[in-house]
This record gives structure tokens, sequence and C-alpha cells, in this order.
């Protein structure tokens, strides 16, 4: 069944709480105005049609699935609360603009319009990845769930937070996580791009782990540790500056298996692989560090195995 909206304005769907409408045909406008699709309701639409509809894609409530690029056609897809969820639900490229609070990623796909961030949350299942193409900006931030991998390759300018809870936040792209403190509470945040975090932004580590690989010169603001945690160098040519350290009693694990260089405040650890246990401050002017134990793969070349206090 093809739909075609033959009067000016939205086409209002509202589905039913339990219930699902799935709309396989072609939705297109027969009429000037601009018509759209607003979705109504707690139930769910699931769009798998290549729909031409002129206006854009408004969701107040329940889940939109979108089962095809085109689904929602060329305009801009807007999420209006914090409740609803968009399901995407297809491969490939969706080329929409999005305003966008909580999306569900069941397989690999690319979003490569611009988006707005409204402190979204992307969940992305196990095994796939969520690329992000188009410029991330907005006052909100990037929250990532979910055991797949959220891949962020935009110079982007959002200012909310970026909190990871579980799988990895790829970013890879000079200014990929904006003008944002980042926090990882679970799985990794990798960083394969050179200034991809902010340089006046803070790290909180809350027992996730924050990695690098490739060629990468990143410098950030204070890195904190919340919880035990895990800094890992990779295997390219890294070098990591932190203006801060502030560890508390938590434990902080350290790898280096390439040619690395991580700069704390003037305290320089490189190569070989190193933990850092218990309480560390290290800054300009009253560095403290009360334990540190270099395991014996460090060791045994003892030329790559430093660490110097400057």
């Amino acid at each position: 069944m093809d739909i075609r909206r033959t009067v000016a304005g939205d086409f209002d769907i509202d589905v039913g709480t339990d219930d699902t409408l799935t709309v396989s045909g072609t939705i297109v406008t027969l009429s000037a105005g601009g018509a759209g699709i607003t979705k109504e309701g707690a139930g769910t639409l699931v769009l798998t049609g290549s729909n031409t509809y002129s206006g854009g894609t408004t969701l107040n409530a329940g889940t939109l699935v979108i089962g095809n690029t085109s689904a929602a056609s060329s305009g801009t897809i807007t999420q209006t609360d914090g409740t609803s969820v968009l399901k995407l639900d297809t491969t490939g490229t969706i080329t929409n603009a999005m305003s966008i609070y909580n999306v569900l990623s069941n397989k690999t796909v690319t979003l490569s319009g611009a988006i707005t961030a409204q402190n979204t949350t992307y969940d992305v299942a196990s095994g796939t990845t969520t690329t992000l193409n188009g410029t991330i900006s907005g006052s909100g931030g990037i929250t990532k769930n979910g055991t797949g991998t959220l891949l962020v390759t935009g110079n982007n300018t959002y200012t909310g937070a970026t909190v990871v809870n579980a799988g990895t936040l790829q970013a890879n792209a000079a200014n990929a996580l904006g003008n944002s403190t980042v926090t990882v509470n679970g799985g990794s945040l990798l960083v394969t791009a050179s200034n991809a975090i902010n340089d006046s932004k803070g790290v909180t580590l809350a027992g996730g782990t924050l990695a690098y690989n490739g060629t990468v010169t990143d410098s950030i603001g204070a890195l904190t540790l919340s919880a035990d945690s895990i800094i890992d160098l990779g295997t390219g040519s890294v070098t990591a500056f932190f203006a801060d350290l502030a560890m508390g009693s938590y434990n902080l694990s350290i790898s280096f298996l390439g040619l690395q260089t991580l700069n704390i405040s003037g305290v320089q650890v490189m190569a070989g692989e190193v933990e850092l246990l218990g309480k560390i401050r290290l800054k300009p002017g009253g560095e403290e560090l009360e334990e540190v134990t270099v395991t014996a793969e460090a060791i045994k070349n003892t030329e790559s195995a430093l660490i110097a206090m400057r």
C-alpha cells in the first residue's frame, strides 16, 4: 500500500500502546506545502519503504523504526522528548539531518547528516558499528550505551558531556568530542586521531578504559579517577599530555606496547607496561608519588623501561 498526502500539513500517525504499525509502501506528497510525518502515541511505527514525502519526520512519542535508508525521505528527523526511541534497523547511509534524544541501533549504519545533540543516548548493538559522519552541534551531549561501537568522525562543536557506559566510543577526527568533558564509566573511549578531545576539558575514568591507537598527539586537561581504571596506549605512535592527574585511592594501569610517551605535568613514563598503584598526585610544584610498579615485561628490555621525574 502506498500513502499519498494530497493536502498541506503533516500526516499524523498515532499508534497505541503495545501496537505496531508497519508501512512498507511508499509515502509521497502530492501537494505543495512540505507535508511530513508526525508520529504520535506510545506504540511503534515501522517505515520500510523508500519514501519521498517532502516534509520532515517528527517523533513525539513511542518508537519510530527506520527500516530503509530513505524511510524518512530527505527531511530532518526530530525527536521532541527524551522518552521516545528512534530505532535504526537498516544498513547503509542515512543522510537526514537529525535532532535526537534516544537512538537504538541494531545494525551497522552510517549517519551522514548534521546532528543536533539533545543529550543523545546511542545504544549500539553487539557486533555492529554506528558511524556519525555529520557535524554534531548543540548544547546537549553524547551518552554511549550498548556493547557495539559508536564511531565519531566529524569536526564537532557540541558542548554537553560525553559519557561512555559500555562498548566502544571511537573518536576518529580532530574535535570529534566537541567542547565536551568526558567520563568513561565502563567500556572504552578509543582515540584514533590527534586533538580529538578538547585541550581544556578533563577526562574522568570511573572504571572504564581510555585507549589510544595509531599516530596520535593528544593534550587534555585534568585526568581524574573515581574507580580503578586503565589507560591503553596501543601499538602505534602516541603522545598524550595530561595537565593534571588526580587518582585519590584508586588504581591506574597504563599499558605501553609501541612507541609512546605519556606526559602528566612534567612526569613522563615511556615504553614498557607500567602500573601506577594507590594515591598519585602529579602537578607542577608539588609532585607526590607514593607507589609505582613496573612489571616484569617492562624491564626485560631496560632501555625501554624509563620513569623520569622532570
